[in-house]
């Protein structure tokens, strides 16, 4: 099993709104603890569309401002795909699986950085909901 603390769950506010207030969250960003913390996301249809192959996300640090950022982008680059320099990320990162800002950050395409600027204003409108406590899952396969 994987214990998984903190849980973001983020929504779109700009999506097809029904009406309701409450609202089925896009993603899940599930941030796990080991040596090094790692995220990995979750969709409500099971469907998860990625960078490349990204699996998990592995942040500079625990603490890094950018990290859910990072993860969002990884996971969900349908709702960034705006942004100009997404079509190069992602043409580097195709076979990728892990995204590693740690130990693999000389992997990280260059236009990483512009990316995530582009991305800001997206982001900020995002509906992020952080849950502080342990969620138990299935390990990944």
């Amino acid at each position: 099993m994987n214990e998984f603390n903190p849980v973001y769950f983020v929504t779109d506010p700009d999506s097809g709104a029904t009406g309701s207030p409450i609202r089925t969250p896009s993603l899940a960003i599930l941030v796990a603890h080991g040596n090094r913390a790692w995220m990995e996301a979750r969709v409500p249809d099971g469907r998860l569309r990625p960078l490349g192959r990204i699996q998990t996300v592995v942040p500079e640090r625990p603490d890094f401002d950018a990290a859910l950022l990072d993860a969002l982008l990884a996971f969900w680059p349908e709702r960034f795909r705006s942004c100009p320099s997404l079509a190069v990320v992602e043409s580097q990162l195709q076979s990728t699986e892990r995204l590693d800002f740690d130990l693999g950050a000389d992997r990280i395409p260059a236009e990483w950085a512009a990316l995530r600027r582009e991305a800001r204003p997206i982001y900020e409108r995002l509906v992020v909901l952080r849950i502080d406590a342990g969620l138990v899952t299935p390990r990944s396969a």
